[in-house]
């Protein structure tokens, strides 16, 4: 959380450059995530989380990056 508010410079080793690199690795898990759900779609038609109630929206406009960010939202708050 002190990587939300510092200087905005990012430099290695300072607190925006951390939090940087810690928000670039938890886009990576959330992406494997979407993929490992992707590929169980079709075992279950029921939504267990909100991960799969995005997944199957129906309008098409939710890409990956778009259900990733509302995901680590999720997290955040």
């Amino acid at each position: 959380m002190a990587g939300l508010i510092s200087l905005p410079i990012n430099i290695p080793g300072s607190r925006l450059h951390r939090s940087l690199q810690a928000k670039k690795k938890m886009v990576e898990l959330v992406h494997k995530i979407i993929e490992a759900k992707r590929k169980n779609r079709g075992r279950s038609e029921v939504a267990k989380d909100v991960a799969d109630v995005l997944l199957n929206d129906a309008s098409e406009e939710l890409n990956d990056d778009l259900i990733s960010d509302v995901l680590l939202m999720f997290l955040i708050l």
